[in-house]
């Protein structure tokens, strides 16, 4: 995402990158019920990147972080990360999902 927004979008490091998008699904977790360690950072800029990229790895990525991420969500409305805490998972999960909607001010870097 970084070197995209430094005018880089055809390096080889952002095609690997892309590629890794491609992948199936979001990387699975350590275990069940147990996230990685910096789960929500790398699904902000894995999604931003992925918008980035444009419509085809969006289209790809965005429905399965989006329902990963609804998934995720307690009762309570809040994301839970036992590593970062429940205020920046639930910051984190939310911009996630208002990448669709354009409210994100990094979305004008494309």
């Amino acid at each position: 995402m970084a070197l995209t927004c430094a005018g880089l979008g055809e390096d080889p490091a952002v095609q690997r990158g892309r590629e890794y998008l491609q992948q199936p699904h979001p990387p699975l977790e350590l275990s069940p019920g147990q996230l990685a360690e910096y789960h929500f950072y790398g699904r902000f800029y894995a999604t931003h990147a992925a918008w980035q990229a444009g419509k085809p790895a969006w289209d790809r990525w965005y429905p399965i972080v989006r329902d990963e991420l609804l998934a995720q969500q307690s009762t309570s409305g809040a994301w839970h990360d036992a590593n970062i805490g429940d205020e920046y998972a639930t910051a984190m999960a939310l911009i996630v999902l208002q990448f669709p909607y354009g409210n994100v001010p990094l979305l004008a870097i494309r």
